[in-house]
């Protein structure tokens, strides 16, 4: 078996040799073919004949490929890397296959265990299933093989060509550093670059001098700006070409400039600067609807509004300069122009009235056509005025009454704008609508309750009546035009007085015509209730119609939703006239003929409403609707007499309940105590409601964490910036701390965009009420904000600090009320950016390195190895650019994806590219290649070193944006160390329950383990087990390992309204915590500690053997959503895998437990190494300062306790 697995993996391993063969060829035969063409080159250009290249290049090329087949035969050797390509490739392998490669015989004869034979057989079954040769598609081998062929083929044409190139010329040399003439001899040709030119304020310039001919020895850039003197910056000389470069980093006036070289001089080029337009501040004034009551409002500093529906909108704009066109841009192209008003040149304005929620973006235009290259992002939220909110409380049902009964209702209403009346309407059916006005005008977003009571007995309501009621609100509607609010309509049924259920004399068996007077009357009682039902329904489907238009014309649906009322109200017809021919009755047949003439009076005005499409149609067709229910109630008896007799006619009886006597059935049914229902349905349905609230509640309350924290951060280095400025001694000094206060302003205005984001989603509509509060105590911390920012604008650090402090304080307060009043489809797209952007961020740490060891000490002699590595750089270079292009594009697509679900992320990642970009980072790096290619390798560092700093702050972005997606990586690994120690413990206890039932079942016998490990050996008598010894029991826990926790870990309180469960134990109940008692008799003390009470009297109870598993499992699952790092996580993963493969054998083998020796090894142990992994990890990142052990392997059980007493006597000093 071992052999048919191993020749599976020779066969991958010639393939990939003769792939990596082919590769090599192509690859050498296209190097050497483009060294072939370089030199042809290089000699036509150099008056070069070359007669040597030719052979040279051709025995080189023979060798290369000699040497690449010996290569690639001896490559593919290592079975364990062609395993795991194999792996790689079928995923579901996992590592299986490596782990069947490293299997060796443990068994005498060179015979492998049966776990071993496991593996390998399952290993070479996935070989028969699956073709392992697929992890080199053979269109992937044809396309090497084709690729070599033809760099064979380029090169025999390169080199024929360099061989008939040297018959053809003489030799000739050119020696570049052969004596020159002297400079005083010479004629300097030189061309400037880029002359006369224009530049960015803030951006860099690279001057370059190319000489043709002589080239002197050095070269200088001078240049000066108006009223200041000339500033000299010696010139490089590039290593391939004649030409000398200087760069400038930072451009920020006009200058001229001139290159001096052999005591001469070029003429005077001039750089004009210029300013690309800006947007510098913008404010917003709003004046809301008439109809709202509220006074116009400005949002100082702001590029988000939110308002309600016909407010009008006026944008101010200040720009950094005057521009020609600014306009506005939606999504779909539609342009809003701004105006330039007439005091100041810079600042535009205009005026729109909101409808709906528009997104624009800032286009400016200045002289020469210069566009804003990253224009700022508007968005004009409008909440419609939505109708009120009318709910019921109680009785919220369709209920029965008395006649003198007194009907309790209560409900509430809310609106986002204030209501003007609310109240209650109801009616008997046949008589006039009573509206009651309970209230008069609200303030906007303050819930009323309604409670009222209807005297059924004032009114003279008869048995057999129907009473219909509804609450109602009114507001202003968006027209400003009142409008009124139609809650859900409900009915209550007048019923006699009194009502009597008792059970009647069972009819003899032979008396048939008794049993079928029985049975038609069920059968008509059955079909009017039925009848009842459906006549309801259109009641209920009529009030929607008539609650859904509110308008002043009816909507689109309303002619097809009329017709279906219609139709419905038709076919009830067909039913009602069966029903009339059945009844014997007079009086019932007077009933039925009132039910035709009401539904006769409703399909008239439904027709009317469908053919004229009048809404008001549908308010007598309504009456006439009610008044035919109430008909069909009357068809009831007051008597109901209920036989018990044979099946047939019980059934009879049963199904004559139903229908519209659906309640007399509920009642007939507690006569016999068989009332059952679904007591939770409501229950969970509002936990389902809470759980949306909470989840929202939640997301407020991460933003306002970390409002609060960034808020706090800014507080205090103002106060540094603070003190020091009083204690600067030069202006020099001075000027660095208000550079650091510009930078601290900025961080404000941050801080103000993410809180105008924070109130953009709490004034969502499902948000409105809930957070009505907290949105009205933000408005005045971001008056603060505003306040602080606004002072460091004018230099008074004292009263920023003031207002920054009171706002840090008011964000604290919100966010422990949403803490008290209390999750990311973005995760995984989060973690990958930030692995790309640290990826990024080392890449960059790399190339800068490389550039400094590029450097050569002066006098030294450059090597013909340094043009290759420069190359080599400057590729990193260019494939470092087109990363960051790849990382800000992913950043743009999360972020536009993200604005919704996650504004604070959404707006940090926007924010991190914009500023990407502003620092020209992308630019800074092709600079360097640049720079690099000319040889200016002081002026690639310099570039180099702005592009790193941006590529560093970019990093650090997106790790902060990550943050509010992933949370804080510190606290999440906190919570995975708590849940380890308590599924560690959970574990631990289950284990030495197990333990010490066997102790007792084998008494003083010598335990049989089957599956042990080698060498396990009883302890002697009268000691207890060395748990470190190599010879120890597998259930045996080592200190700190098997279930107990640390000193320094926190055990998780009980819940206080969590009770004991029989036959549980404490631990698996309560999440692990710790109690103190005395170890039961037969059980052995583990890890020198006490034990805990409540041990679970049987595995069973446990989470291996007992029912908990699946919530054992999921709680480990959650740990490896916990946890950042790849290697814990898939640790995390292997240890549950392996309790459920151990689970699963456990109980398709039906025995009494699993085995105990395998839970401990491949569950137990694992687990714990995990935990003090996630500890030592936890360590590394709560205190940078502590030193930990770094990298350290966890210690073998036989040595430690060998390290424990060698370290006792190192700190006795022994």
């Amino acid at each position: 078996m071992y052999g048919q697995l191993l020749h599976e993996l020779e066969r991958v391993a010639r393939r990939y040799r003769g792939f990596f063969a082919w590769k090599r060829f192509a690859v050498c035969g296209f190097a050497f073919a483009v060294i072939g063409l370089l030199c042809l080159g290089l000699a036509h250009a150099m008056g070069w004949g070359g007669q040597v290249v030719a052979p040279f290049l051709a025995g080189i090329a023979i060798l290369a490929l000699i040497v690449s087949v010996l290569t690639a035969r001896a490559s593919a050797r290592d079975r364990r890397w062609v395993a795991r390509q194999v792996e790689a490739r079928h995923s579901d392998l996992r590592d299986l296959l490596s782990t069947a490669v490293e299997q060796r015989p443990a068994l005498p004869n060179a015979r492998f265990g049966y776990l071993q034979t496991v593996v390998i057989q399952d290993a070479v079954q996935h070989s028969q299933r699956h073709d392992w040769l697929d992890v080199l598609p053979p269109r992937k081998l044809r396309r090497t093989r084709w690729a070599g062929l033809l760099s064979l083929v380029l090169l025999a044409v390169v080199t024929g060509g360099l061989a008939v190139y040297a018959k053809q010329h003489k030799t000739t040399l050119y020696l570049p550093f052969s004596p020159q003439p002297t400079a005083e001899a010479l004629e300097y040709r030189v061309t400037i670059s880029p002359g006369d030119t224009e530049a960015e304020r803030g951006s860099s310039l690279v001057v370059t001098a190319r000489f043709e001919g002589s080239v002197p020895d050095n070269a200088t850039l001078v240049y000066q700006s108006v009223d200041e003197e000339a500033v000299r910056v010696p010139m490089s000389l590039s290593l391939s070409d004649p030409l000398f470069g200087g760069h400038l980093a930072d451009v920020r006036r006009d200058f001229t400039y001139r290159v001096e070289y052999a005591d001469q001089s070029t003429e005077d080029f001039r750089v004009s600067v210029y300013d690309l337009p800006e947007l510098e501040r913008a404010d917003a004034s709003l004046v809301f609807p008439e109809y709202t009551s509220q006074v116009p409002k400005i949002v100082e500093d702001t590029r988000r509004i939110t308002a309600v529906e016909g407010t009008e909108l006026t944008l101010l704009c200040r720009l950094n300069i005057p521009v020609e066109q600014a306009q506005l841009v939606s999504e779909e192209g539609a342009t809003v122009e701004l105006q330039a008003t007439t005091d100041d040149p810079t600042m535009y304005k205009m005026t729109q009235t909101l409808q709906e929620t528009v997104r624009y973006k800032l286009e400016l235009v200045a002289e020469a056509g210069r566009r804003n290259k990253l224009p700022p992002e508007f968005v004009f939220r409008v909440t419609p005025n939505g109708p009120p909110d009318v709910k019921v409380a109680m009785p919220a049902k369709d209920v029965r009454v008395s006649p003198i009964e007194e009907l309790e209702t209560a409900g509430s209403v809310w609106d986002d704008i204030g209501l003007n009346s609310y109240g209650i309407s109801y009616q008997l059916a046949g008589t006039e609508e009573k509206r009651i006005v309970l209230g008069g005008q609200t303030p906007n977003k303050d819930r009323q309750q309604i409670e009222h009571l209807i005297e059924l007995e004032t009114l003279e309501a008869q048995p057999d009546q129907l009473l219909s009621y509804y609450f109602w609100a009114e507001d202003f509607g968006p027209d400003g035009k009142p409008r009124r609010t139609l809650g859900d309509m409900y009915f209550a049924e007048v019923r006699h007085f009194e009502e009597i259920f008792r059970e009647g004399q069972q009819p003899p068996g032979g008396q048939q015509q008794s049993q079928q007077q029985q049975q038609q009357q069920g059968q008509n009682a059955q079909q009017a209730g039925q009848l009842a039902e459906l006549q309801k329904q259109i009641i209920n489907a009529t009030w929607t119609v008539i609650r859904r238009e509110v308008g002043s014309t009816p909507t689109d649906d309303f002619t097809p939703d009329a017709q279906k009322l219609l139709d419905s109200q038709t076919e009830l017809l067909e039913p009602l006239a069966e029903l009339a021919g059945r009844l014997q009755d007079p009086q019932s047949g007077q009933h039925v003929a009132d039910v035709k003439q009401h539904m006769d009076d409703a399909i008239t005005q439904l027709t009317e409403a469908v053919q004229a499409s009048s809404i008001e149609s549908l308010h007598p067709a309504l009456t006439a609707e009610k008044a035919a229910y109430q008909a069909l109630l009357r068809l009831r008896a007051r008597e109901h007499r209920v036989t018990r007799g044979q099946p047939q006619q019980s059934k009879t009886a049963q199904s004559s309940a139903s229908g519209s006597q659906s309640r007399a059935q509920q009642q007939l049914e507690q006569l016999q105590l068989n009332n059952e229902q679904n007591r939770y349905e409501t229950q969970q349905q509002a936990l389902s409601q809470q759980e949306m609230a909470n989840q929202e509640n939640l997301q407020v309350l991460n933003r306002l964490r970390d409002l609060a924290r960034r808020q706090d951060d800014l507080n205090q280095r103002l106060k540094e910036l603070q003190s020091a400025l009083e204690d600067a001694q030069t202006e020099e000094e001075r000027e660095e701390i208000r550079r650091q206060l510009k930078r601290l302003r900025d961080q404000e205005d941050e801080l103000l965009r993410d809180l105008d984001e924070l109130a953009e989603r709490m004034e969502q509509p499902e948000n409105q009420e809930s957070m009505a509060d907290a949105r009205q105590n933000l408005e005045q911390t971001r008056q603060n904000m505003r306040q602080a920012s606004e002072s460091l604008r004018e230099g008074q650090v004292s009263r920023a600090v003031a207002s920054g402090t009171r706002a840090e304080r008011e964000l604290t307060e919100m966010r422990e009320e949403f803490q008290n009043r209390t999750a990311n489809r973005f995760s995984e797209e989060m973690r990958q950016l930030r692995a790309e952007a640290r990826r990024l961020d080392q890449k960059e740490n790399e190339l800068a390195q490389q550039l400094r060891d590029l450097e050569q000490p002066d006098g030294e002699r450059r090597q013909l190895g340094d043009s290759s590595k420069r190359e080599e750089v400057s590729e990193g270079l260019r494939q470092q650019r087109e990363d960051l292009q790849r990382l800000l594009e992913g950043m743009q697509e999360t972020s536009e994806d993200a604005e919704d679900a996650e504004p604070l992320m959404a707006r940090q990642l926007y924010d991190s590219i914009r500023q990407t970009q502003q620092r020209r980072v992308d630019n800074a790096l092709d600079a360097t290649r640049r720079l690099l290619d000319a040889g200016l390798m002081d002026q690639s560092r310099n570039a180099e070193a702005v592009a790193g700093q941006g590529i560093e702050e970019l990093k650090e972005g997106v790790e902060k944006a990550a943050d509010n997606v992933l949370g804080d990586e510190t606290e999440a690994l906190r919570r995975a160390h708590e849940t380890l120690t308590d599924l560690a413990e959970e574990l631990g206890d289950e284990l030495a329950t197990a333990d010490g039932r066997r102790n007792e079942d084998s008494g003083n016998r010598k335990p049989d383990r089957a599956g042990g490990r080698p060498g396990d050996a009883p302890a002697p008598d009268g000691e207890q087990p060395d748990p470190n010894e190599q010879g120890a029991k597998p259930d045996s826990r080592p200190t700190g390992r098997g279930g107990e926790r640390p000193k320094d870990s926190p055990a998780r309180p009980t819940p206080s309204n969590e009770k004991p469960q029989p036959n549980k134990s404490s631990t698996a109940s309560q999440g692990g915590q710790r109690r103190d008692g005395q170890p039961k008799d037969g059980q052995s003390s583990r890890g020198g500690g006490s034990e805990r009470s409540n041990r679970p009297e049987s595995p069973r109870d446990g989470p291996m053997a007992g029912e908990d598993f699946s919530q054992w499992s999921d709680r480990l699952r959650e740990v490896e959503e916990m946890m950042d790092s790849p290697d814990l996580r898939s640790e995390a993963t292997r240890i549950r895998d392996r309790a459920r493969g151990i689970r699963r054998d456990f109980r398709r083998g039906g025995t009494k437990g699993p085995n105990w020796d395998l839970v401990q090894e491949f569950v137990a142990e694992p687990l714990n190494e995990l935990r003090d992994r996630v500890a030592e990890e936890l360590l590394r990142r709560e205190n940078r300062e502590q030193m930990v052990p770094i990298d350290r392997d966890p210690v073998p059980g036989k040595y430690a306790d060998s390290v424990r007493r060698y370290y006792e006597r190192l700190g006795s000093g022994k």
